[in-house]
C-alpha cells in the first residue's frame, strides 16, 4: 500500500523540513556542494533511474535548465518554492 510507503520514506523527508537557507555570509550551501561535486566528477554517473543513467554533468544542465525557468518567474534566492510532483528525476 502507497500510505506504508510514504510513512517509510517519512524518515528521510524530515530532516530537510529543519533545513534552513544559508545567509549571505555563509560559504557553504547546498547548492554550491552540488556545484563543486559537478567540477569535480562530471562524467561520473550521478542518478541511475528506470534504466536510465544521468552523469553529475547532465544532471547539472537540466537542474539549471529549472533553475532559469524559476527565475524567469521571479522566483529568488531566498523565496520559498513548492514542487508537487511525482518522485520522478525528470
Amino acid at each position: 500500500m502507497q500510505i506504508f510507503r510514504v510513512m517509510g520514506e517519512m524518515t528521510t523527508v524530515l530532516p530537510a523540513l529543519r533545513y534552513r537557507m544559508p545567509e549571505d555570509s555563509d560559504k557553504t550551501s547546498l547548492g554550491r556542494v552540488f556545484e563543486d561535486t559537478v567540477a569535480r566528477f562530471p562524467d561520473n554517473t550521478m542518478l541511475i533511474f528506470e534504466g536510465r543513467q544521468w552523469t553529475y554533468r547532465e544532471f547539472s544542465a537540466e537542474v539549471n535548465q529549472f533553475v532559469r525557468v524559476l527565475a524567469s518567474k521571479g522566483v529568488a534566492r531566498g523565496h520559498t518554492v513548492a514542487l508537487f510532483m511525482e518522485n520522478r528525476p525528470e
